[in-house]
């Protein structure tokens, strides 16, 4: 018998961003609790949560804001990493949240010509992103999820305010992580899959596509903190279990009172070969 693995489906309805993604993992149960412990793992004691159920065109979910500093220092990554290595957290989080981090340092610099240690993240390294990103992954972990899938990327239009001004969306920062993932316009003017978002699809994301073949068992809806005019703005994680449809068996039956002795094992040895369960 194929042994069930526990997945999740990230349907990207309106983009993806960090609290989005909190949002529908406290909705499937991660703890809010954890959360909020969260912040004293990693030495961020001056962040403050909101998590509350709320609405969105008709559809209820989670909204969860994060806020931390108002003017962030900019923090180099090993700056960032010393954090996460020093948190008391199961290294398999530790190693998706460096990871993480490694690579949109290497997107940065190469947006901006230069190398990864010399980046200064300036909203990228502010706390709330830290937590964004190792809370994301923190929470897939301890939901037990082994494998998880996405739908295709909605990306917005028009342009966004940021430390170096205004620049066009999507961002540039956004555009290179979502390199090799299948990705779709919008006509939203308002960003719709931040770099957060995009790099913990980029670091989780087995597969992009159709929603897998799965044994459904709950829907977990993260909110957006934008009001959408056309659309809600939010995103759904599906959690169940890979479905395996139930195996047929034949069972074969032959007398074999006569045959040789010495001829059994050989026989039995390439009837297991052959697939034989017994």
């Amino acid at each position: 018998m194929q042994k069930k693995e526990k997945i999740a489906y990230i349907d990207a309805y309106c983009g993806v961003s960090g609290n989005m993604l909190l949002g529908a993992l406290i909705d499937l149960g991660f703890p809010k609790t954890r959360l909020q412990s969260l912040k004293k793992t990693l030495g961020l004691p001056q962040i403050k949560i909101s998590i509350s159920k709320s609405e969105q065109n008709n559809l209820t979910g989670v909204l969860v804001k994060i806020r931390g500093e108002k003017n962030p220092p900019p923090r180099t990554l090993s700056q960032i990493l010393k954090i996460i290595r020093s948190a008391r957290l199961p290294e398999p989080v530790k190693e998706k949240s460096i990871k993480a981090f490694q690579l949109l340092a290497e997107v940065e610099a190469k947006i901006h010509s230069c190398s990864p240690e010399q980046v200064h993240f300036h909203e990228l390294g502010a706390v709330d992103t830290i937590m964004d990103i190792v809370g994301v992954i923190l929470g897939f972990y301890e939901l037990g999820v082994e494998k998880i899938y996405a739908s295709k990327i909605p990306l917005a239009t028009g342009e966004v305010e940021c430390a170096h001004g205004k620049i066009p969306l999507p961002a540039p920062a956004t555009l290179e992580l979502l390199k090799g993932v299948p990705i779709k316009g919008t006509d939203t003017e308002q960003e719709l899959t931040t770099p957060t978002g995009a790099v913990l699809l980029k670091v989780l994301v087995r597969e992009f596509g159709a929603i897998p073949e799965m044994s459904l068992e709950k829907i977990g809806y993260g909110l957006g903190e934008k009001n959408l005019a056309s659309q809600a703005n939010l995103l759904r994680i599906l959690l169940g279990k890979t479905y395996h449809p139930p195996e047929e068996l034949f069972v074969f039956e032959s007398t074999i009172d006569d045959m040789n002795p010495e001829y059994y094992q050989p026989l039995l040895e390439r009837l297991f070969q052959a697939g034989a369960l017994e």
